[in-house]
């Protein structure tokens, strides 16, 4: 569980993005209600515009080149990294935007431990941004229309609440299969053993701003100095301390345990799971990721009445995360003088996580395609795919 502690932290480290970025204060709800009908028609399809839209608290992604989606994509992503799908996810998320489908990308809270409500916004913020997209497409046509969930890490946990609720499933539409990437339904107390501490440590917090400010004053002298580094370090030095005020209460009223619990998740899904066609995902470096298990349960649930598939592919548990590394890194290169060694490291480090994310993109397609109740006309061969499709 090691592995998985050090991801929780790194999760945490996310938070020193700027807030904005990870969908913190801004409030569209009163702009959504004013203009549903408007937001799509107000949109055109086209390669030279970004199709990325936000409605309230939804990021929708349209199809690229495509008048009408092959689905519809109901994307949640993991815990913390969430929040953001559009920025977190972005490179992932236009891949499926790239193979014909629409996604709608609801956001995670960054303290997430009532699943089951989770669920049940998820299930509304799709609901909601569904019907705007019956008021463009038409109600006729989204009927026929399929509606896939895929999910990463606590997404995908997410994916199998809703699937377990009649009712919840019913409001977030009828889905034509599931997409769970890196599933997981360890305990809270498996998942962060030092519970107790962090709660204590968020106690603290408070008493450590003066001591935060006076280092990030120190970072803005060692940014100067090491230009290298300017890009990470100005991070710190900008949020380090909104951080800290914002992140400590949070830390100090932590929950002794998720809700459900790990083992009413697993029975739920054994007794109420209602979807057949699924496909899980695993990384071979993911060593929290509990897959085989989940698929395990579900073959034993449906039998020959469901479609099991089961991927294993390079990568890690942030695979699905992975951003435009290589161009991050050349401009870094640029502004710093870095040597050719340096530049070489980082963009073949870079370029390894593409290939990987390439990979899943792939795959995904390849399935949500399959399920798809019709498709392209002509098939052209995607950024991503050198074999086509």
């Amino acid at each position: 569980m090691l592995l998985y502690n050090i991801y929780f932290l790194s999760n945490i480290i996310l938070l020193f993005l700027p807030l904005e970025t990870l969908g913190f204060g801004f409030n569209n709800d009163v702009l959504l209600q004013k203009s549903r009908s408007k937001f799509f028609r107000t949109q055109h399809f086209s390669n030279n515009i970004n199709l990325w839209r936000q409605s309230g608290k939804l990021d929708i992604l349209l199809p690229e080149d495509s008048e009408y989606p092959l689905g519809i994509v109901h994307f949640i992503g993991g815990s913390v990294v969430g929040a953001a799908p559009k920025t977190t996810y972005k490179l992932f998320l236009e891949g499926l935007s790239q193979a014909g489908f629409l996604v709608l990308a609801t956001p995670t809270g960054v303290n997430e431990f009532n699943h089951q409500e989770a669920a049940c916004e998820a299930a509304r913020l799709f609901r909601t941004g569904y019907a705007d997209l019956e008021d463009y497409y038409g109600a006729k046509m989204m009927k026929r229309t399929p509606v896939f969930g895929v999910g990463h890490s606590l997404g995908a946990k997410l994916h199998t609440i809703i699937s377990s609720f009649p009712e919840v499933h019913t409001a977030a539409r009828n889905r034509k299969a599931n997409v769970l990437i890196s599933f997981n339904n360890f305990s809270a107390k498996e998942s962060v053993p030092l519970l107790s501490e962090l709660r204590n440590f968020g106690e603290q917090l408070y008493g450590m701003k003066d001591t935060v400010r006076t280092v990030t004053k120190q970072v803005g002298e060692i940014r100067k100095a090491a230009p290298f580094l300017s890009q990470g370090l100005l991070l710190a030095e900008t949020f380090a301390p909104k951080i800290f005020d914002a992140f400590s209460g949070a830390l100090s009223d932590l929950p002794e345990e998720f809700f459900p619990t790990a083992e009413d998740i697993w029975r739920l899904i054994e007794n109420s799971y209602s979807v057949k066609n699924n496909m899980l995902i695993q990384f071979r470096q993911d060593s929290i990721d509990q897959s085989p298990y989940l698929a395990q349960i579900l073959e034993q649930k449906f039998g020959l009445k469901g479609d099991l598939h089961f991927a294993t592919l390079d990568g890690s548990h942030v695979t699905p995360n992975v951003q435009d590394f290589e161009k991050a890194a050349a401009f870094t290169v640029e502004k710093s003088n870095a040597s050719p060694w340096i530049e070489s490291t980082v963009r073949n480090m870079g370029g390894l996580s593409k290939i990987q994310l390439d990979d899943l993109i792939r795959t995904v397609v390849y399935y949500l395609r399959a399920q798809a109740v019709w498709q392209r006309e002509e098939t052209e061969a995607l950024p991503w795919d050198n074999d086509g499709m």
